[in-house]
Protein backbone atom coordinates (compact mmCIF):
# COMPACT_ATOMS: atom_id res chain seq x y z
CA UNK A 1 0.00 0.00 0.00
CA UNK A 2 2.85 2.39 0.65
CA UNK A 3 5.44 3.00 -2.01
CA UNK A 4 9.07 3.74 -1.34
CA UNK A 5 11.58 5.17 -3.71
CA UNK A 6 15.22 4.55 -3.03
CA UNK A 7 17.98 6.44 -4.76
CA UNK A 8 21.61 5.47 -4.69
CA UNK A 9 24.78 6.53 -6.41
CA UNK A 10 27.31 3.83 -7.16
CA UNK A 11 30.84 4.71 -8.13
CA UNK A 12 32.37 1.81 -9.96
CA UNK A 13 35.75 3.46 -10.37
CA UNK A 14 37.16 5.52 -7.54
CA UNK A 15 40.48 5.66 -5.75
CA UNK A 16 41.72 2.28 -4.61
CA UNK A 17 44.25 1.21 -1.99
CA UNK A 18 47.12 -1.04 -2.99
CA UNK A 19 47.23 -4.36 -1.19
CA UNK A 20 50.27 -4.69 1.09
CA UNK A 21 51.88 -8.00 0.18
CA UNK A 22 54.49 -9.42 -2.15
CA UNK A 23 53.40 -10.30 -5.66
CA UNK A 24 55.52 -11.71 -8.44
CA UNK A 25 55.08 -10.87 -12.09
CA UNK A 26 54.76 -14.53 -13.09
CA UNK A 27 51.48 -14.71 -15.05
CA UNK A 28 49.73 -16.52 -12.18
CA UNK A 29 46.99 -14.52 -10.44
CA UNK A 30 46.36 -16.98 -7.57
CA UNK A 31 48.03 -14.72 -4.98
CA UNK A 32 45.54 -11.94 -5.87
CA UNK A 33 42.49 -13.85 -4.58
CA UNK A 34 42.14 -11.63 -1.48
CA UNK A 35 42.57 -8.35 -3.40
CA UNK A 36 39.14 -6.76 -3.59
CA UNK A 37 39.81 -3.24 -4.82
CA UNK A 38 40.05 -2.82 -8.57
CA UNK A 39 39.40 -0.45 -11.44
CA UNK A 40 37.07 -1.69 -14.19
CA UNK A 41 36.63 -0.86 -17.88
CA UNK A 42 34.19 -2.46 -20.30
CA UNK A 43 31.72 -0.41 -22.24
CA UNK A 44 32.92 0.08 -25.82
CA UNK A 45 33.05 -3.60 -26.80
CA UNK A 46 32.55 -7.11 -25.46
CA UNK A 47 36.05 -6.97 -23.93
CA UNK A 48 36.31 -5.98 -20.26
CA UNK A 49 39.30 -5.46 -17.98
CA UNK A 50 40.18 -4.90 -14.33
CA UNK A 51 43.30 -3.40 -12.78
CA UNK A 52 44.53 -4.28 -9.28
CA UNK A 53 47.62 -3.07 -7.45
CA UNK A 54 49.94 -4.51 -4.81
CA UNK A 55 52.89 -2.85 -3.07
CA UNK A 56 55.73 -4.46 -1.19
CA UNK A 57 59.13 -3.09 -0.24
CA UNK A 58 60.55 -1.30 -3.25
CA UNK A 59 58.14 -2.76 -5.84
CA UNK A 60 54.66 -1.99 -7.18
CA UNK A 61 52.87 -4.77 -9.05
CA UNK A 62 49.78 -4.41 -11.21
CA UNK A 63 47.44 -7.21 -12.26
CA UNK A 64 45.37 -6.61 -15.37
CA UNK A 65 42.75 -9.26 -16.14
CA UNK A 66 41.07 -9.07 -19.54
CA UNK A 67 37.90 -10.91 -20.55
CA UNK A 68 37.98 -11.10 -24.35
CA UNK A 69 36.12 -13.74 -26.36
CA UNK A 70 38.16 -13.06 -29.52
CA UNK A 71 41.87 -12.65 -28.82
CA UNK A 72 43.79 -10.93 -31.60
CA UNK A 73 47.48 -10.26 -32.05
CA UNK A 74 46.41 -6.64 -32.67
CA UNK A 75 44.81 -6.26 -29.22
CA UNK A 76 46.79 -4.07 -26.82
CA UNK A 77 46.48 -2.27 -23.52
CA UNK A 78 48.15 0.62 -21.78
CA UNK A 79 48.89 1.61 -18.21
CA UNK A 80 49.66 5.28 -17.57
CA UNK A 81 51.10 6.48 -14.25
CA UNK A 82 51.83 9.95 -12.91
CA UNK A 83 52.63 11.56 -9.56
CA UNK A 84 49.57 12.68 -7.56
CA UNK A 85 51.05 16.17 -7.23
CA UNK A 86 47.93 18.17 -8.15
CA UNK A 87 49.42 19.65 -11.32
CA UNK A 88 47.00 17.87 -13.67
CA UNK A 89 49.72 17.83 -16.30
CA UNK A 90 51.75 15.15 -18.00
CA UNK A 91 55.45 15.75 -17.52
CA UNK A 92 58.79 13.93 -17.45
CA UNK A 93 57.65 12.09 -14.28
CA UNK A 94 54.70 10.52 -16.14
CA UNK A 95 55.10 6.92 -17.35
CA UNK A 96 53.31 4.74 -19.89
CA UNK A 97 53.50 0.98 -20.35
CA UNK A 98 51.98 -0.50 -23.51
CA UNK A 99 51.38 -4.24 -23.60
CA UNK A 100 49.94 -6.93 -25.83
CA UNK A 101 49.55 -10.69 -25.84
CA UNK A 102 53.35 -11.06 -26.03
CA UNK A 103 53.96 -8.91 -22.92
CA UNK A 104 55.34 -5.36 -22.73
CA UNK A 105 55.54 -3.60 -26.10
CA UNK A 106 57.23 -0.43 -24.83
CA UNK A 107 57.77 1.77 -21.78
CA UNK A 108 57.84 5.55 -22.07
CA UNK A 109 58.06 8.86 -20.24
CA UNK A 110 56.38 12.10 -21.32
CA UNK A 111 58.37 14.93 -22.90
CA UNK A 112 55.90 16.81 -25.09
CA UNK A 113 55.06 13.35 -26.48
CA UNK A 114 55.81 9.81 -25.33
CA UNK A 115 59.51 8.90 -25.56
CA UNK A 116 61.02 5.45 -25.02
CA UNK A 117 62.40 5.09 -21.53
CA UNK A 118 63.38 2.01 -19.54
CA UNK A 119 62.39 2.30 -15.89
CA UNK A 120 62.63 -1.33 -14.84
CA UNK A 121 59.16 -2.61 -15.76
CA UNK A 122 58.87 -6.40 -15.92
CA UNK A 123 55.85 -8.46 -16.96
CA UNK A 124 54.51 -11.95 -17.37
CA UNK A 125 51.39 -12.89 -19.29
CA UNK A 126 49.13 -15.91 -19.58
CA UNK A 127 46.19 -16.27 -21.93
CA UNK A 128 43.34 -18.73 -22.28
CA UNK A 129 42.38 -19.02 -25.92
CA UNK A 130 43.72 -19.11 -29.44
CA UNK A 131 45.01 -15.93 -31.00
CA UNK A 132 43.40 -14.81 -34.27
CA UNK A 133 41.11 -17.85 -34.63
CA UNK A 134 37.53 -16.62 -34.75
CA UNK A 135 35.82 -20.02 -34.87
CA UNK A 136 36.24 -20.60 -31.14
CA UNK A 137 35.49 -18.61 -28.01
CA UNK A 138 38.47 -17.40 -26.01
CA UNK A 139 38.39 -16.46 -22.34
CA UNK A 140 41.04 -13.72 -22.29
CA UNK A 141 44.36 -13.10 -20.60
CA UNK A 142 46.11 -11.79 -17.52
CA UNK A 143 49.26 -9.73 -17.32
CA UNK A 144 51.23 -8.88 -14.19
CA UNK A 145 53.48 -5.85 -14.43
CA UNK A 146 56.04 -4.94 -11.74
CA UNK A 147 57.88 -1.65 -11.53
CA UNK A 148 60.36 -0.42 -8.95
CA UNK A 149 59.00 2.36 -6.75
CA UNK A 150 62.00 4.39 -7.89
CA UNK A 151 60.54 4.24 -11.43
CA UNK A 152 57.64 6.57 -10.55
CA UNK A 153 57.40 9.51 -8.16
CA UNK A 154 55.06 8.66 -5.29
CA UNK A 155 53.53 11.67 -3.50
CA UNK A 156 52.10 11.07 -0.01
CA UNK A 157 51.78 7.35 -0.78
CA UNK A 158 49.72 7.99 -3.95
CA UNK A 159 50.01 7.86 -7.72
CA UNK A 160 47.53 8.67 -10.47
CA UNK A 161 46.56 6.01 -12.99
CA UNK A 162 44.75 5.61 -16.27
CA UNK A 163 44.52 2.32 -18.12
CA UNK A 164 42.82 1.11 -21.24
CA UNK A 165 42.36 -1.73 -23.68
CA UNK A 166 41.99 -1.76 -27.47
CA UNK A 167 39.93 -4.65 -28.85
CA UNK A 168 40.88 -5.21 -32.50
CA UNK A 169 37.82 -7.33 -33.38
CA UNK A 170 35.40 -4.51 -32.48
CA UNK A 171 37.93 -1.77 -33.38
CA UNK A 172 37.19 0.04 -30.12
CA UNK A 173 39.10 1.27 -27.12
CA UNK A 174 37.94 1.52 -23.52
CA UNK A 175 39.77 3.34 -20.74
CA UNK A 176 39.24 4.71 -17.24
CA UNK A 177 39.22 8.18 -18.71
CA UNK A 178 39.44 9.29 -22.32
CA UNK A 179 41.73 12.15 -21.30
CA UNK A 180 45.26 10.94 -22.01
CA UNK A 181 46.69 14.46 -22.39
CA UNK A 182 46.05 15.55 -18.80
CA UNK A 183 46.07 13.75 -15.44
CA UNK A 184 43.25 15.83 -13.93
CA UNK A 185 40.65 13.07 -14.37
CA UNK A 186 42.93 10.10 -13.64
CA UNK A 187 42.20 8.02 -10.56
CA UNK A 188 44.35 7.51 -7.45
CA UNK A 189 46.04 4.44 -6.10
CA UNK A 190 46.78 4.97 -2.41
CA UNK A 191 48.77 3.09 0.18
CA UNK A 192 52.07 2.97 -1.67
Amino acid sequence: ESANISLARYNLNHSITATKRPAKADGDNSEWAATDEAFFIGEASQAQATLRCSADGDKITFLIEVLDYNLSASDFGFLMLSPADGSGKLDAKSRRIRFGLNGIKNTDYYAGGWKTYQFGAEAAIAYDGTIDIKKDEDKGFIIEISIPKSGIEIVDGKILVNFGYYDAVSNSEDSLTKDTSSTSSWLQIKGL
